[in-house]
């Protein structure tokens, strides 16, 4: 099992109106097959693909939130419209990845994100699908 966390604070100037926003995340992971889970890393398959003698690669569960706000200053000040630009977003997902052999993985994840509006329109909120291949030489 790994995880991993992280939170950003700025302060900005933008046309002479102060603008903060914060921003986190939080992201847990467990490997289902027994190898050492590192977040954001390959996982080394103790048992690589094999057909003929049982082996299925590394499998991997993977979950987490996060979210972003700015500040009303952002809005009063004209960095951002307050018809169409969101003030805040919310997301959570999660994912499975294999690890067939060593370098190889295939990698997917869902999300789904809710937006806050500074003023009454509020995007829709959006769902993600990724499904990715991905090789190290």
């Amino acid at each position: 099992m790994a995880a991993y966390a992280d939170w950003v604070h700025t302060k900005e100037s933008v046309s002479g109106t102060l603008v903060t926003s914060d921003a986190y995340s939080v992201v847990p992971s467990v490997v289902l097959t027994g190898e050492e889970a590192e977040p954001r890393s390959f996982i080394l398959p103790r048992h690589p693909l094999d057909f003929a003698g049982g082996g299925i690669g590394a499998l991997l569960l993977v979950g987490g939130a996060g979210r972003f706000r700015a500040s009303d200053g952002a809005f009063v000040g004209g960095a951002a419209v307050p018809a169409t630009a969101m003030q805040a977003a919310t997301v959570y997902g999660g994912g499975f990845n294999w690890y067939p052999h060593r370098g190889i993985a295939l990698l997917s994840s869902f999300g789904h994100m809710v937006f806050d509006a500074h003023g009454a329109n509020a995007r829709p909120t959006e769902n993600t699908l990724i499904v990715r291949f991905h090789m190290v030489l």
